[in-house]
């Protein structure tokens, strides 16, 4: 039974990952019947979602009562390219929103080149001799037939004894939780934190250092409110946890924190979905403060809280060609009040199981490695991203549960 206010796609896809892992062997094939909580199909895109990333193969299947309904189909295609399984209606050799794109690339080639008569001559003169042409027919004909029930090229019926996983539930109702009292509290600044995350925390208030010859800038900060943590669930870590609460009045003309300011302010308001020149943040300490680059950026989402809103990601700090790794992967969270009077910054080690304890390797060719560095990071970046919450250590969803109970100098 899929709860009221649940996260559809996180609910499923575990779901789905448990009854594989426990029952999987015993059966050939499973159909998964989502019709009793989804009867008009507003939870497709997450659906589909779903389906990614199982360990087992996945497809998924509809029926379509009219014509109309597949008219209207195209309209969800934009979420498909991220999920890499799709409605058996459109699968094939190649995905067939991926076969129109290309046919009209190479049409619009024809069309705007200095002899589009010819051009088109012998793009059909080569299709016809590649049976392009034929292929085509065929796919549509299979693509028509199956919507519309025709008896040529129908789709395997699914057996008998086929084992059925239904799921049930209105995830649309609003889930009715009791809201826990906060048990962190001081000087105004509270929130709820669970056992599951930290043993235990301690507020220090501490005084501005201002600058002087001999104090690095790095330690030049204004007054502030800083959270400690004492057995954290992750300590395997190059940092410790932390959260951070400046009082932005005190940034006056200071470039480090000025600047960051400003930025996240406008991050806030824009809200894109990946940052891929990084995220300037605060502590202001290295290697925060520009010592080494963010190589990473992955889980990126947007949080409110009681009076005030911020971003989170994953992110790790490095000055050389390196792995992702558990050592030095970083929750970070930057964010403001509504009034625009307190900075909150925050950073807490995590880990993953898909990733290696340590950056260090041996390459056996480094100057191969280091040349396919980026393509590496962002094969890493989708991989972290395709991750549920609840696959890191803490679950990324403790941390945010921590933040979005948040209330800051009210």
């Amino acid at each position: 039974r899929v709860p009221s206010g649940a996260d559809v796609e996180l609910f499923v896809h575990d779901a789905l990952v448990q009854f594989s892992d426990s029952w999987g062997i015993a059966f050939d094939q499973i159909l998964i019947e989502a019709g009793a909580f989804d009867p008009t199909g507003q939870y497709n895109a997450e659906l589909w979602a779903a389906m990614a990333g199982l360990p087992c193969p996945a497809t998924v299947d509809y029926m379509f009562a009219d014509a109309e309904a597949w008219d209207n189909l195209p309209a969800t295609l934009g979420v498909l390219p991220v999920v890499k399984v799709q409605p058996v209606v459109l699968l094939g050799p190649m995905p067939e929103i991926d076969v129109l794109r290309n046919l009209l690339i190479e049409l619009s080639t024809i069309l705007t080149s200095s002899n589009p008569g010819q051009k088109m001559q012998q793009f059909i003169q080569q299709n016809i001799q590649q049976h392009r042409l034929r292929k085509w027919l065929r796919r549509w004909i299979a693509v028509v037939s199956q919507v519309y029930s025709s008896t040529r090229l129908r789709p395997p019926a699914w057996p008998i004894d086929a084992v059925r996983l239904r799921f049930e539930g209105n995830p649309t109702a609003p889930a009715v939780t009791p809201t826990p009292e906060p048990n962190a509290v001081f000087e105004g600044i509270q929130f709820t934190y669970g056992i599951s995350l930290t043993q235990s925390l301690t507020f220090t208030r501490k005084p501005a250092v201002p600058p002087t010859e001999n104090t690095p800038f790095w330690e030049v900060v204004p007054e502030l409110v800083e959270v400690t943590f004492s057995g954290y669930i992750h300590s395997e870590s190059a940092y410790q946890p932390g959260i951070f609460f400046y009082p932005v009045a005190e940034f006056g003309p200071d470039p480090q924190y000025g600047q960051v300011f400003i930025n996240t302010q406008q991050l806030l308001q824009a809200r894109p979905v990946y940052v891929p020149e990084g995220i300037p943040i605060l502590p202001a300490r290295p290697p925060f403060n520009n010592a080494a680059p963010q190589i990473l950026q992955a889980h990126l989402q947007y949080l409110t809280f009681a009076n005030g809103s911020g971003v989170r990601f994953l992110t790790q700090y490095s000055q050389v060609a390196e792995l992702v790794n558990n050592f030095k992967l970083l929750y970070v969270f930057q964010g403001l009040t509504n009034d625009g009077r307190t900075y909150i910054a925050a950073v807490f080690p995590v880990a993953s199981a898909i990733l290696p304890a340590s950056g260090e390797f041996v390459a056996a060719d480094m100057e191969e490695f280091v040349a396919s560095y980026p393509t590496y990071l962002d094969i890493t970046r989708q991989q972290l991203n395709a991750q549920p919450v609840f696959n890191f250590t803490p679950s990324l969803a403790d941390l945010d549960a921590l933040f979005r109970s948040m209330r800051v100098n009210e």
